[in-house]
């Protein structure tokens, strides 16, 4: 008769134990969305703002350039080449955690959202463009 109260024991702990760590799975998912979506907003942000940095480097160069034909100081040149290639580095690794966090976006979306985000960073800026563009 003893064996039967410890396997009532044994059996009552382990429903216990089992439903403490259900309920442990639950708020774990719950701030595992949480997280998530912090990150997701997080990367949207860091991409919008590498996108705003890359538009003012550029235009800056470009309104330098244009300023400065006569007298171009070359530790001006390379600083700005610098901040450029930093930006687009920040752009990358932010397209990279936008990639992680938010499975909806592909390659395509990417570059749809990268043409028309500096496109319109490039209006505010006085005749500001692409380096790649040829006109």
């Amino acid at each position: 008769m003893e064996n039967y109260y410890f396997s009532y024991i044994f059996g009552a702990i382990g429903i216990l134990t089992g439903f403490a760590f259900f309920l442990c799975f639950l708020y774990q998912r719950f701030k595992r969305k949480k997280l998530q979506s912090f990150s997701r907003s997080q990367a949207w942000y860091l991409y919008k703002k590498a996108i705003r940095l890359l538009a003012s480097i550029r235009g800056a160069d470009e309104l330098y350039h244009k300023n400065e034909k006569s007298t171009l100081e070359s530790e001006i040149v390379k600083r700005l080449a610098k901040s450029e290639a930093f930006g687009l580095e920040i752009l990358d690794e932010t397209i990279r955690h936008i990639q992680l966090f938010d499975t909806s976006v592909d390659f395509k979306t990417i570059q749809q959202l990268e043409n028309e985000n500096l496109s319109n960073c490039y209006q505010s800026l006085p005749k500001a463009k692409f380096r790649d563009d040829e006109s």
